[in-house]
């Protein structure tokens, strides 16, 4: 709940800091961290004949790399252009949008040796 309550407080500040992200929705269900859905623009481009991401890429980058975001495991981020009414609070809508476009050879970035949330639990003794 109190994971619930953080995001609906920064969620909106979010696109104010990050240019070209419109939304982004830190899934609680999947525990507060891990999941991240997040719809941006591609500011840049608009005379490219082929659409593929580009900026997308700087704004997950930065959104991974923004105070709490950071302890993200997973980012799915969607182009508003694509679909203008896309909703990040419409998790199957969003997850069904996202991969009925998605090209897993151009698509799928790991991002190795970063933070993560971890726990260590002391042994007993």
């Amino acid at each position: 709940m109190f994971g619930e309550l953080i995001h609906e407080l920064t969620g909106p500040v979010i696109p104010q800091v990050i240019p070209g992200v419109h939304a982004v929705h830190a899934v609680d269900a999947a525990g507060v961290h891990p999941l991240l859905l997040a719809i941006g623009s591609e500011r840049y481009t608009p005379y490219e004949t082929l659409r593929q991401p580009q900026e997308l890429l700087t704004q997950a980058n930065a959104l991974l790399g923004q105070g709490q975001l950071s302890l993200a495991k997973y980012l799915w981020i969607a182009a508003r252009d694509d679909d203008p009414h896309l909703s990040i609070h419409d998790i199957p809508a969003f997850l069904q949008h996202v991969l009925q476009r998605v090209d897993w050879r151009r698509d799928l970035h790991f991002q190795t040796r970063t933070t993560i949330d971890t726990w260590i639990i002391p042994a007993a003794g």
